[in-house]
């Protein structure tokens, strides 16, 4: 995983699936997957210096957290929070 920094302005505060204005936090997460598998969601959690989860979380399905916005080949793939991101295999480059 990669923080890339803050850039383009792709989803909205809480639930937004969608641009608000404002520049997002923008990392990369690379994952070798050696045959094809479901992935059923990304979850980023702000932790402490002990590894302790913080008050900060983002989900890619549910709502009770900030949405994580899942992008591959510029698409996102959880608009509506949907229950999967896909069936992927071998190298697999998500942009969160």
């Amino acid at each position: 995983m990669e923080y890339l920094g803050l850039d383009d302005d792709k989803i909205g505060p809480w639930s937004i699936p969608s641009p608000d204005g404002s520049s997002d936090g923008h990392f990369q997460v690379s994952v070798y997957f050696p045959k094809e598998v479901e992935v059923k969601n990304l979850r980023l959690y702000k932790l402490n210096y002990q590894g302790e989860k913080l008050e900060s979380y983002w989900f890619s399905d549910l709502a009770e957290a900030w949405i994580l916005g899942v992008f591959r080949y510029g698409k996102m793939l959880n608009p509506n929070r949907e229950d999967s991101l896909g069936s992927f295999g071998g190298r697999v480059l998500f942009d969160i």
